[in-house]
């Protein structure tokens, strides 16, 4: 179950956490628009993004986490719980022995699409949406 679990986070993280601005490449988190950056190159620089350790991070340093920043966390861990209800059986499922990383539990999915259940192709595409919005490059007005 925990390694379902850490699959969901690496899907979620990979949906849900660069954006690329006009100004180059930034961390962000959920659709905050890169309201985590800061943040992260503060609290979190020294850590290697990928397989929800930047996430971890933050989330271990919330109490110093700019009001913005929590709120793309909780956005993401919403997104977190909705893959992870929506998602497991197919994970368990189709991608029992894909290896953790990389990106290879959403390559799975990708791969199965055809077969995912209707609420995890839902879930996923709520998720890429969600992602869209936040790599949208902010404009200044």
């Amino acid at each position: 179950m925990a390694s379902v679990t850490k699959y969901l986070v690496v899907l979620a993280l990979l949906a849900l956490s660069t954006t690329a601005r006009a100004n180059g490449p930034k961390r962000s988190l959920g659709g905050s628009g890169g309201a985590c950056h800061d943040d992260i190159d503060r609290l979190c620089k020294d850590v290697q993004p990928g397989e929800g350790r930047v996430l971890e991070c933050l989330k271990t340093h919330q109490a110093d986490v700019s009001k913005p920043c929590a709120s793309g966390i909780q956005q993401v861990t919403a997104q977190l719980k909705k893959l992870s209800a929506a998602c497991e059986p197919d994970i368990e499922k189709f991608c029992w022995d894909t290896p953790m990383g990389k990106g290879a539990v959403a390559q799975c999915l990708k791969k199965h699409q055809a077969d995912l259940s209707d609420g995890c192709k839902s879930a996923v595409a709520q998720a890429k949406q969600k992602a869209s919005q936040a790599r949208r490059p902010s404009v200044p007005e």
